[in-house]
């Protein structure tokens, strides 16, 4: 499945796999075993996709698949594509918000108290400090990566 999908965004875009993995700096072995019989990592999934200029679920489902299979508005899948392109601490920071919004309004549905603004802005701070601890871990391990080459 993921062998097929692969080939098929390497071709979409026009490359060689031995261009792909030279750029990616992935063994012509590796992305041969990907393409025809094991799966990559998610890590390496990631990288594939930033490199192909492909939003990382487009990996797994196509446009198409979710607006057929799951019957998805225009507008939850263009807020998917949104998302998909965002860094990760920022997109994990933007879910979390979704999450706590939407068990708000399950509370509030359910008859419960309501989350004060005090809770929300409590779980705001909360969430900016994890994004710049997460971008400062992201920093320094990209840092150490370069500086290890």
């Amino acid at each position: 499945m993921y062998g097929k999908k692969l080939k098929e965004l390497i071709k979409s875009k026009g490359i060689s796999q031995k261009d792909l993995s030279e750029d990616l700096e992935i063994p012509i072995t590796t992305l041969n075993s990907w393409l025809n019989q094991s799966h990559p990592r998610l890590e390496n999934i990631e990288k594939i996709c930033n490199f192909l200029e492909v939003p990382i679920w487009e990996f797994f489902i196509s446009k198409e698949e979710l607006e057929n299979k799951f019957h998805l508005p225009k507008e939850i899948i263009d807020c998917i594509q949104a998302i998909s392109v965002l860094d990760a601490p920022t997109r994990w920071w933007l879910l979390e918000s979704i999450k706590l919004l939407a068990k708000t309004k399950l509370d509030e549905l359910k008859g419960m108290t309501r989350i004060t603004s005090a809770d929300y802005e409590s779980f705001y701070n909360e969430s900016q400090e994890k994004l710049v601890a997460e971008n400062k871990n992201v920093y320094s391990t990209q840092k150490n990566q370069k500086n290890n080459s």
